[in-house]
């Protein structure tokens, strides 16, 4: 590119100006117009390519943002606050089942000799009665009384059948010290990442994530996973806790698994004349 210089001395010409000027401008406009030298093949920068090297699986996508792409990037909502009735069912007829490593505490009245004292050094789950992993657990007169899978009033009339041979009118209580054998997990983008026991007390889906402080400024509220028995179900907690549908809530089992996604792996970049 040259350059038109004027002789010393001498004026130069509205034309030689004009050419001047627009030279010049040309020159500058190379190196200020963003993406001006921007080359592509395919779907890659070419200069970036080192040579001999091949292209990813997954290649970058390239989307024009138009009206079109505006509308289809953000959909009307559809989702509404709704009730659960069968998860209020569920909740209503909610009974816990006894399971192998949970400790009872069994008691009959009048009768302490059967009775073992939580004393000033013992917590109840300490001096309770431990269910063996064959699902049994001893008692005095009762001898082995199979108990898991059964809630503790059905033990409680078991007990009571059984110590009524040696005992005229037995009084027995019996509750859960310590529960140990069922036990769900929260994972992810939650303040307190985690097991959480299965309790007497049942347990949804936003108990859990209650329970573990919450989610972080990074959870994807969108694409939760509950897994179950090794099938996957997707569940939107921005539907649920934000737009009241709690449709989208669940009674947790034993076993199930709660994962809360990062949003910051759902990443769009954005080239060209921008701030």
């Amino acid at each position: 590119m040259k350059y038109l210089k004027p002789k010393v001395g001498r004026k130069l010409s509205f034309k030689h100006t004009t050419a001047v000027i627009f030279l010049t401008l040309m020159q500058s406009a190379c190196t200020v117009v963003p993406g001006s030298n921007l080359t592509l093949r395919g779907n890659w920068f070419a200069e970036d390519v080192p040579e001999g090297a091949t292209p990813a699986l997954s290649a970058v996508q390239f989307y024009d943002i138009n009206p079109t792409t505006l509308a289809h990037l953000n959909p009307p909502q559809t989702s509404q606050a709704r009730t659960n009735p069968i998860l209020d069912e569920q909740l209503a007829d909610y009974e816990y089942r006894v399971g192998a490593g949970d400790v009872l505490t069994i008691t009959v009245w009048d009768h302490p000799e059967l009775t073992i004292p939580a004393g000033s050094f013992r917590t109840a789950s300490e001096g309770g009665n431990e269910v063996k992993a064959d699902g049994t657990l001893f008692y005095p007169y009762a001898g082995d009384v199979h108990v898991v899978g059964k809630t503790t009033q059905q033990i409680k009339e078991l007990l009571t059948s059984k110590l009524s041979k040696v005992i005229q009118s037995p009084q027995v209580d019996v509750r859960v010290a310590a529960f140990n054998s069922q036990k769900v997990y929260v994972t992810g983008a939650i303040r307190s990442p985690g097991i959480q026991p299965i309790t007497s007390v049942p347990l949804t889906i936003v108990d859990a994530i209650g329970q573990a402080g919450g989610m972080t400024g990074l959870a994807d509220w969108n694409r939760v996973t509950l897994t179950r028995k090794g099938a996957n179900q997707k569940i939107s907690l921005e539907e649920l806790l934000l737009e009241g549908d709690l449709a989208k809530n669940r009674l947790l089992h034993a076993g199930d698994v709660i994962h809360i996604p990062q949003s910051d792996r759902r990443k769009v970049i954005v080239l060209g004349e921008v701030r």
